[in-house]
């Protein structure tokens, strides 16, 4: 997989995912030669929630596992359902996540391309 052209993988990992291998390139953990991929990213917890969210399940290991496929209290460059519903590909996501925090208006709603482009000063 890691030498399919056609394959954009991203490993995300987070420490406070007992559950995940943080730290760990799978594909030099199984000795398979360097090829960029996947890209590994670290994701924040604690920055996708409110805080008293995070204080009420952070010694709840499952709960926080699940998070990384649930919904976020708070705008954050990873948002597993942008990625998989949202308007932009998962490549851009990945390449400027600054742009994604700032395409969205207070209400949710999408800010046109010029206002995106003065808000991450593109």
């Amino acid at each position: 997989m890691s030498q399919n052209r056609c394959v954009f993988w991203v490993d995300f990992e987070s420490m406070v995912d007992i559950i995940s291998f943080y730290k760990v390139d799978p594909v030099k953990a199984l000795n398979l030669p360097a090829t960029g991929q996947p890209k590994i990213k670290r994701v924040h917890v604690r920055d996708m929630l409110q805080r008293e969210t995070y204080q009420r399940f952070r010694g709840n290991f499952f709960r926080l596992h699940r998070q990384l496929v649930m919904g976020n209290d708070k705008r954050y460059f990873y948002d597993y359902f942008m990625i998989c519903c949202g308007p932009f590909r998962f490549a851009t996501r990945l390449r400027d996540p600054e742009l994604m925090t700032a395409a969205f208006a207070p209400d949710g709603s999408l800010v046109a391309q010029s206002d995106q482009r003065k808000a991450t000063g593109t």
